[in-house]
């Protein structure tokens, strides 16, 4: 499946951030850190949209199923 696909690529990311081997020197660990930065935007970024999607996606469920938005139950939407 291709969903699970993308979450096993993102767990090895993970990973892969966990093992890196320490900076050689300062300017290493700035450069590091502003890679970081971008990606920290990129995930935040990626995060906002996949939210996004996924109220547009529960409110077509809901709707599908005859409840109106805002007659929702608690924690939902």
């Amino acid at each position: 499946m291709y969903g699970s696909h993308v979450v096993d690529e993102l767990a090895g990311y993970i990973d892969w951030l966990a093992a890196l081997p320490t900076a050689a020197n300062d300017a290493e660990r700035l450069d590091r850190i502003a890679a970081l930065e971008k990606l920290l935007a990129a995930t935040d970024a990626a995060q906002a949209t996949m939210l996004a999607e996924l109220g547009v996606s529960q409110q077509t469920a809901d709707t599908g199923v005859g409840i109106e938005t805002g007659q929702a139950g608690p924690g939902t939407h």
